[in-house]
């Protein structure tokens, strides 16, 4: 990929003195920010976030840009990738009726510099460039939410450990997906016992496992916020209650509510035509079409 300060000096358009001098002073350049994420007790609890700020976050959205999305992500991984959503992600679930759900606990704070660092060393950078890299797009020893770069190398990291999975999933005739921290499993056959083969998959790298985001589903699967029937997909029923009930048609809010649900309903459609095409999502993933 890059192996020298003169080419990473023409991809993000900076001088690499410069890159140094941020890297010194990495501190002034993150802040702190507190985000409701639910009540335990009656007690409110916050996720707490470091979103970069000035001059490291243009340049980490130059990082995304010229360097990260030119990296090919494969069809499994279905976060943070353009033309991949949420929804395509749960359209690769359709017509299974066995489906596993579960979440990697606190993701991005798993994800440490030395993971970051490893992974662009793994994608052919050299070690002064990974080096650099790693400074820019890390915080306190890991991977900060609420920065351009953050999604992108969490997928990456996450890749080696999408491969090992893969393979048994592959044995099992399993679909495999990921959205982000999100991992998805469908199968027609009763998988239930393999599951555990699946988490320790995860936790052997290092990884915990959200055990009350955790389920087995034959029906009623909710898989990245979308409802996956056996044919079917739909927006949950508390998406559609909240959608009717914005009153005004122009709103900006009921707009993008009506959208959305349009949008599950076309990615179904574009499902429903890969079937009867005979393909496979292992060969062909689906569209927004």
């Amino acid at each position: 990929m890059i192996s020298t300060k003169k080419h990473l000096e023409y991809v993000l358009n900076c001088e690499f003195s410069e890159l140094e001098n941020i890297c010194l002073e990495i501190d002034k350049y993150y802040y702190e920010s507190k985000r409701l994420k639910g009540y335990k007790n009656g007690n409110p609890q916050y996720r707490i976030l470091y979103p970069s700020k000035g001059r490291l976050k243009e340049i980490q959205s130059l990082i995304k840009d010229n360097i990260l999305t030119k990296i090919d992500f494969p069809w499994y991984v279905q976060g943070g990738i353009k033309k991949r959503d949420n929804v395509t992600n749960a359209s690769l679930h359709l017509g299974k009726k066995y489906k596993f759900m579960t979440d990697v606990k606190k993701f991005f704070p798993s994800v440490t510099h030395r993971m970051v660092y490893n992974c662009f060393i793994q994608n052919g950078f050299s070690y002064d460039i990974a080096h650099i890299l790693t400074k820019l797009t890390t915080y306190k020893y890991a991977l900060p939410q609420g920065t351009p770069t953050s999604s992108h190398l969490a997928n990456l990291v996450f890749i080696p450990i999408d491969i090992k999975i893969i393979e048994l999933c592959c044995q099992l005739n399993i679909t495999y997906s990921r959205f982000v921290d999100d991992l998805s499993f469908s199968s027609p056959t009763d998988f239930k016992p393999e599951t555990l083969q699946i988490l320790d998959i995860i936790k052997s790298e290092g990884f915990q496992i959200s055990h009350k985001k955790t389920h087995y589903k034959t029906k009623n699967a909710v898989i990245t916020g979308v409802q996956v029937g056996q044919n079917r997909l739909d927006a949950t029923s508390e998406f559609k209650t909240k959608m009717n009930s914005i009153p005004d048609m122009q709103s900006k809010s009921k707009v993008g509510h009506v959208n959305y649900y349009e949008r599950i309903r076309r990615v179904q459609k574009s499902a429903k035509k890969a079937y009867a095409k005979g393909y496979s999502h292992l060969q062909t993933p689906l569209t927004n079409d």
